[in-house]
């Protein structure tokens, strides 16, 4: 209850209570008051302090702390940026990589590369998609990718694709560098990231790279330092199960590949398998190579060999064992080898399908005092890693029907024609293509193979669990390199035919011979295709009347040398399989068709007439490979037996006319 104290004018009562509450609102009116001097005092403190740093600010020229986050922010947004754009695809190039995507198995992902035009080497940072399905390609563009480099390596794991090293070139290769980086590309939105992991292999180039369990493997290599170049192999491994990415150099015991470059090898899930490489090995009396002899020199895998004289003639060594490396145990297993497998070649390109692995092209090099001799390849070869057998992987041609004329009374009497009669007949076909005109029933005979043309350094892939894809690569033509851009497949569940995808683009094969091209054109020689083509002589076969006899000798020494040298390497073949001076093919087969026979059914188990298709395409496929030999040593026998017969003639001659003088 309120007590009252009084009453004021106009009949207004107070009382105590009422009197403190007055008194306490007034109070607090007056605290308000401060406190609004108080933040107004606060914020024109703020504000000379603003304008006292904007002054400074400007004195020092800096930009606000603000404004530089956000320019900061932005740069990193715009180096991340992925500008995507359709196009005709890359220009020619090769030691580029290769990978299907690992999101969509009907794409294929390739990056870098190089091409020489024959004065110049142009390097390539590009990154494109090419779709089988469509037929198209994208192109990718970050200014946050790796630079321009050859001869790197690739792989994929889950959804990202990994390349480490490479080289990259001065355009007239006078200065060389190798790359250590890593790179990562995520393939759901093509962005690159670059790791940083410490303590991995050295920079290098025609190494490769692949996954298995998890584990990122790096193996072999070389680098060059213009001088010399050093072949390795160290072993180094990731495991990208980490949140921590580390190298880890694996330290293996036993016995292992030597060292090399430009080897294919592939992961089966439960090790890595290895097969082939080059290195060289010094000896004494060097002379400079060519770009040429350089890039196959090296197995395709890098372009680097040395330009100058340094005292030492490099000899190469074409590798052609098979090894696994079982990454529990960390040991290596030189694997066995039988069947018909590969010529030792270089440049051949290599994937894994059902257990095998399968090798498509190649080069193989001959040299001899005056020229390289080259031959190019386009064939198929598979090695069974259960069984450690090689095997040919020859095309089921496509077949035409072709109606001939009838003979009808005979229709009902035209016996069942005997399945090895019939594989017989495709030797004959072509000689004697009218043999059985009469004939009542359809005759099957052949179209030609459309297929790649020989080649080296394309690049191979497996899509959609079965399909080859062969992208590129390169032939030659006396000095000048073909850099091809055409793209085939081939399903090898099916092995019917080739199917080209994209046609050679004509435009990109510009070639800028040099001096020295130019001069040594006559001194290299090719062979394409599947090995079979001619092959051109070493300098004349008839020597000018007006050479001089040392000349003569020489010529005719060194055609003897080659002779020697041809028929030792025909009595090193097994001639179970391998034809004869002057065999044609049917008598060649006819000779060795069981060999074949079951070669056949220990590589595939086929039995009857396939087996039988089968042996004899087989059989063909090596008398086309060693035709060549065969066709060169014919023509040196040639050249010696017309030299016997003119020698023989001019004896007789002097012996005629010594008998004229003596009866005089």
């Amino acid at each position: 209850m309120e007590r009252v104290i009084g009453c004021g004018g106009g009949g207004i009562e107070w009382s105590l209570d009422g009197l403190k509450r007055i008194r306490t609102m007034g109070k607090k009116d007056k605290n308000k008051k401060k406190g609004l001097g108080k933040a107004k005092t606060l914020e024109k403190t703020a504000k000379k302090e603003a304008k006292r740093a904007k002054k400074a600010k400007e004195k020092s020229g800096e930009k606000d702390v603000e404004e530089l986050l956000e320019e900061i922010i932005a740069a990193e947004m715009e180096q991340l940026a992925v500008d995507v754009s359709e196009t005709e695809g890359p220009t020619p190039r090769v030691n580029f990589t290769m990978v299907s995507n690992p999101l969509k198995d009907s794409e294929l992902i390739i990056f870098g590369g190089e091409k020489f035009d024959g004065t110049t080497t142009f390097f390539y940072a590009d990154l494109y998609r090419f779709s089988l399905d469509k037929e198209a390609w994208t192109k990718y563009r970050s200014r946050n990718q790796p630079p321009p480099r050859s001869s790197h390596a690739a792989t994929v794991h889950k959804s990202f694709m990994y390349i480490f090293g490479g080289e990259f070139s001065s355009p007239r290769q006078t200065q060389f560098y190798h790359y250590r980086d890593l790179w990562r590309l995520d393939t759901s939105d093509f962005t690159w990231t670059k790791l940083d992991v410490r303590g991995g292999p050295s920079p290098r180039s025609g190494h490769r790279m692949c996954v298995c369990k998890d584990k990122l493997y790096v193996f072999g290599g070389f680098f060059d330092t213009i001088s010399d170049m050093k072949y390795l192999n160290d072993l180094y491994m990731i495991d990208l199960k980490l949140d921590e990415l580390k190298w880890v150099k694996i330290e293996v015991t036993g016995n292992c590949p030597s060292p090399r470059s430009g080897y294919c090898w592939v992961s089966t899930g439960e090790a890595i398998i290895l097969y082939g490489g080059y290195c060289k090995e010094k000896l004494k009396g060097a002379k400079p190579m060519s770009h040429k002899e350089k890039k196959r020199l090296a197995g395709v895998a890098g372009a680097n060999q040395p330009m100058v004289d340094d005292g030492a003639t490099s000899r190469g060594i074409v590798h052609s064992e098979i090894w696994k490396f079982d990454p529990e145990s960390k040991r290596w297993e030189k694997l066995k080898r039988s069947g018909y497998g590969p010529s030792n070649r270089s440049g051949f390109g290599m994937v894994l399908y059902k257990n095998q692995l399968v090798t498509f092209g190649g080069v193989e090099d001959e040299e001899t005092e005056e020229s390289l001799r080259s031959t190019f390849y386009n064939d198929l070869f598979a090695y069974n890693i259960a069984r450690k057998k090689w095997y040919p992987m020859t095309l089921r041609k496509k077949k035409q029907v072709k109606r001939r004329r009838r003979r009808a009374k005979h229709a009902d009497a035209e016996a069942e024609p005997d399945p090895q009669d019939e594989v017989m007949e495709d030797v004959t076909e072509d000689a004697d293509e009218d043999d059985d005109e009469g004939e009542d029933e359809d005759e099957e005979t052949f179209e030609d193979e459309n297929k790649p043309v020989g080649r080296f350094g394309s690049a191979i892939a497996l899509v959609k669990n079965s399909k080859l894809v062969v992208y590129g690569g390169l032939y030659e033509k006396a000095e000048q390199e073909v850099t091809l851009d055409d793209i085939w497949t081939v399903d090898l569940g099916k092995l019917d035919e080739y199917q080209l995808v994209k046609a050679l683009n004509q435009k990109h094969m510009e070639w800028n011979a040099s001096d020295s091209g130019e001069e040594s054109g006559s001194d290299n020689m090719a062979e394409s295709g599947d090995g079979a083509s001619d092959f051109a002589e070493e300098g004349d076969e008839d020597a000018d009347e007006s050479e001089d006899d040392e000349e003569a000798e020489e010529k005719k020494e060194q055609r003897k040398n080659r002779r020697s040298k041809l028929e030792k390497k025909l009595v090193t073949e097994d001639d179970a399989w391998t034809p004869r001076v002057g065999e044609t093919l049917k008598v060649f087969f006819e000779r060795t068709k069981l060999h074949w026979m079951q070669e056949v059914y220990e590589a595939t188990e086929t039995t009857g007439k396939e087996n039988r298709r089968v042996a004899f395409q087989w059989a063909r496929q090596r008398y086309d490979e060693i035709k060549p030999t065969l066709r060169e040593l014919e023509e040196l026998e040639e050249f010696f037996r017309e030299e016997q017969e003119a020698e023989e003639r001019h004896a007789k001659k002097e012996g005629d006319i010594r008998r004229q003088k003596n009866r005089r």
